[in-house]
């Protein structure tokens, strides 16, 4: 969560983050007071979740100007070598941030789809 408040941080006045989830509103407002997501979380959608076939968590959708679905993005991206994990101190390193800060420039400069 802290990598993805940073490319908010980063990228607000550019981009519009929301978060779905399928759960009720109690539920959600617990999460959001364990943890802090500084984007708008939309609870009760479970129907968006049937619609764009999202069966589980995270999974990241990146959408251009016009509404239409560029990339998606499933899972947290670790960082490996070799099929062996990469930890700092102890703990993966995770790649969120210079992962989809690339697909966001991306998405921003208007070029074509992103490849990895």
């Amino acid at each position: 969560m802290p990598q993805l408040n940073g490319l908010v941080r980063d990228y607000a006045t550019q981009v519009v983050f929301l978060g779905i989830a399928p759960d009720n509103k109690d539920e959600v407002k617990k999460l959001l007071n364990r943890f802090r997501f500084d984007f708008i979380i939309i609870s009760e959608a479970e129907s968006v979740f049937k619609e764009l076939g999202i069966d589980g968590y995270p999974k990241h959708f990146f959408v251009d100007k016009d509404g239409i679905i560029r990339q998606a993005e499933e899972g947290t991206p670790i960082a490996n070598k070799n099929g062996k994990l990469i930890t700092e101190n102890g703990e993966w390193k995770v790649l969120a941030y210079e992962n989809y800060s690339k697909i966001l420039d991306a998405l921003i400069k208007n070029e074509p789809e992103h490849k990895k």
